[in-house]
């Protein structure tokens, strides 16, 4: 580029009569004036090298804190008179705020120089439909834009030029004009669903594959308006942490990045995702947002157990004696019932002495297997065994006691003192105790009846010796000794 041709203007903005600032993102080449006139700072080499960091120019309204932003093209410039000239479609954004003078191209023939020529343009844009796009000067041959351009709607024309004197006779052939419309970021990115659905199984390792959300831009994808980046904006609920999925921004497949997934606790998490073009950037690109639904599926990882109480009591004889037990699981089926029951080998006489019936997939029988057992407290194991592809099982002790019964089948009161929990042993003890008790109460009661008669004993020493002092206070009360009575008679 020349230095006459930096000092000339290859596109302006208009702000329309609003106070608006304008910006470029490129102020070490390119500057732009506060009447929206866009200068070269110095000499572009290629127009390709330009095009491959296209020039943004972004206009702010200080009153209303909006932003617009639009991509200016360069093209090479060049001196034949048939060429395709490129013209940037403005952003549907920008139409109430401005609007963007696309540099116009002369069409000229070379018999204009010995004679007046008028030049017309026709073709889809010009004459067709949609009419009135583009127009020419008749006389200069100057093609300029004429209304909004959406390569959207129609990515290129095709026009024809002509030339033909005053008199209406053509001078030449008509000329093929190819005008291609440039992308401008007008688009938003579009989810193909608004809502999406995944599930992972709980205790995934981090990298499992869980789903991929996917987005749309009408702008062209090979540059980069319709280039999109995806990140997750949020989670919920944040448990066991708040990063527990992560997104490739390129392609939208999420993984899981922490480990702690359990299906038990937090059933299902919801992530918001955004898709920005522009590459992700969060200044010029345009944003949309969709939902991620990632539902957390069941495996086997929980262990049946008995849901009612583990004491129950039964009769010494085997009628009426069935013990009715169900069991509880964590996880979902099939990972959870039918169970089995069964009584474990060990103590063997649990299977000498007991026996197990299934009743239905959640419930079985427990009864004695012999005509009479002996008093007591029996704790019996009994394994319980899920329907899981990895079935888990989990031994629980049953507490039963078996007492002697009236005739209602109830056990008898001195049974009931036993219903307690207390066996023959843990009574003999509370007897021991009891006595142990009496017998220390007892010697603290002799150590005291002791130390009363000690008290007495002592007390009768001294009582003789307080008589003798009484004894000679009164002496001296009645006139003296037996000196006093000497000196008298002298």
């Amino acid at each position: 580029m020349s230095e006459k041709e930096k000092q000339k203007p290859f596109v302006r903005f208009v702000d329309c009569g609003r106070p608006v600032r304008f910006e470029c993102s490129s102020p070490t080449d390119f500057r732009i004036e506060a009447d929206g006139a866009v200068y070269a700072a110095g000499t572009v080499q290629h127009a390709a090298a330009a095009a491959a960091s296209p020039l943004l120019i972004k206009a702010s309204d200080a009153a209303t804190l909006q932003q617009w932003v639009t991509r200016v093209v360069l093209t090479a410039s060049a001196d034949s008179s048939q060429q395709v000239q490129q013209v940037a479609a403005p952003p549907v954004a920008s139409e109430d705020l401005k609007e963007i003078v696309f540099p116009s191209r002369n069409i000229r023939s070379d018999h204009d120089k010995n004679r007046s020529l008028r030049y017309s343009v026709t073709g889809p844009g010009a004459d067709q439909p949609p009419t009135g796009i583009f127009i020419i000067e008749p006389i200069s041959g100057e093609l300029s834009v004429n209304k909004p351009l959406d390569r959207e709607h129609i990515s290129n024309f095709h026009l024809r030029a002509h030339a033909v004197d005053l008199n209406g006779n053509q001078v030449e052939n008509p000329i093929d004009i190819v005008i291609n419309v440039i992308d401008m970021n007008d688009n938003r990115p579009e989810f193909t669903h608004q809502i999406w659905n995944g599930s992972v199984p709980e205790g995934s390792k981090p990298g499992t594959f869980v789903m991929t959300v996917t987005s749309v831009d009408k702008d062209d994808p090979k540059t980069a308006n319709g280039m999109l980046r995806y990140k997750i904006l949020s989670q919920n609920p944040e448990s066991p942490t708040s990063n527990m999925f992560t997104i490739n921004n390129k392609t939208g497949g999420i993984i899981t990045v922490a480990a702690g997934l359990d299906r038990e606790k937090v059933p299902q998490y919801t992530l918001i995702i955004q898709a920005t073009d522009m590459e992700g950037n969060p200044m010029y690109g345009l944003s949309n947002t969709a939902t991620a639904v990632i539902r957390v599926t069941d495996v086997n990882d929980n262990p049946p157990e008995f849901t009612a109480e583990t004491e129950t009591e039964v009769c010494q004889k085997p009628e009426p004696n069935a013990i009715n037990i169900t069991a509880l699981d964590g996880d979902l089926n099939p990972n959870a019932g039918p169970f089995a029951f069964e009584l474990a080998h060990r103590p063997s006489d649990v299977r000498r002495n007991w026996t197990i019936t299934r009743v239905s997939g959640d419930y079985a029988q427990v009864s004695l297997r012999i005509g009479f057992l002996e008093s007591g407290i029996y704790e019996i194991p009994i394994i319980i065994t899920d329907s899981g592809n990895l079935p888990m099982s989990n031994t629980s002790y049953l507490r039963i006691k078996v007492c002697q019964c009236d005739v209602n089948g109830d056990c008898t009161d001195q049974q009931h003192i036993m219903a307690a929990g207390l066996g023959t042993g843990a009574i003999i003890s509370i007897l021991l105790c009891i006595i142990i008790l009496l017998i220390l109460v007892l010697m603290f009661v002799v150590w005291m009846k002791r130390r009363d008669k000690e008290r007495q004993a002592k007390q009768l020493l001294i009582d003789p010796e307080d008589d003798v002092r009484d004894n000679i206070l009164k002496y001296d009360e009645e006139g003296g000794g037996e000196e006093d009575q000497v000196s008298g008679r002298r």
